[in-house]
C-alpha cells in the first residue's frame, strides 16, 4: 500500500516539469516566430498608425528593423497631403536610417546616435 501512493507522488512530480517544459517550447517558439517576422510586423502597424492618426494617411514600403545592432531603416515613407493642399505629397522619403542607443529604448527619452 505504502508503495503505491509513492509512485503515484512520483507521477504526479513528473508532469509538472514536463508541463513547464512544454511551456517555455510554446513561449521560445512564439518569440522565435515574431523575431522573424518582425520587419512585416513593424511595417503593418506602422502603415496603420498613418491611415489612423493623419488625416491623408500615409505609406511606407518597407522596415528593416535590426535588435542587435540597435537600428532601422524605412524605405519609401510617403505622407499625403491633406485635403486642399495640392497633389503633392506633404513628404517622401526614398530611405532613412536610424540608429538607436538599445538602453535608452527602457527610459522616457530615445536616443538616437545616428
Amino acid at each position: 500500500m505504502v508503495t503505491v501512493g509513492l509512485k503515484n507522488k512520483r507521477l504526479n512530480r513528473g508532469w509538472w516539469w514536463k508541463i513547464l517544459l512544454g511551456l517555455l517550447l510554446l513561449a521560445v517558439a512564439g518569440l522565435a516566430l515574431v523575431l522573424m517576422n518582425i520587419d512585416t510586423i513593424a511595417r503593418t502597424q506602422i502603415n496603420k498608425a498613418l491611415n489612423r492618426y493623419l488625416v491623408a494617411g500615409g505609406k511606407l514600403e518597407a522596415v528593416d528593423v535590426r535588435l542587435v545592432s540597435g537600428s532601422v531603416a524605412l524605405d519609401g515613407l510617403t505622407i499625403n497631403p491633406p485635403p486642399g493642399c495640392g497633389p503633392h505629397p506633404l513628404m517622401s522619403m526614398d530611405h532613412l536610417e536610424v540608429d538607436v542607443a538599445l538602453l535608452s529604448l527602457f527610459r522616457g527619452k530615445v536616443v538616437v546616435e545616428q
